[in-house]
């Protein structure tokens, strides 16, 4: 999952690389942080999903993921 301004076309190059690294393929969902929020208040069944199993972060935590998601989809 990516959140953020980038677009996939914008991402995909770097995520290739990254795939061949750890390799493995990457699926990204791609939401602005406001679109990201909103879901996730709304316990979107992805988002929940992703928050509530393991994460492998390649920048930032996962932390800051649960921060940006609320503390009641996190717990």
């Amino acid at each position: 999952m990516v959140i953020g301004d980038a677009t996939l076309r914008e991402i995909a190059p770097a995520l290739r690389s990254v795939e061949d690294r750890i390799a493995r393929e990457i699926n990204p969902s791609v939401y602005t942080r406001d679109e990201f929020t909103k879901r996730a208040a709304s316990d979107d069944h992805f988002i929940s999903n992703v928050l509530g199993g393991p994460r492998i972060p390649l920048l930032g935590s996962a932390d800051e993921l649960d921060d940006l998601a609320g503390e009641s989809v996190a717990d």
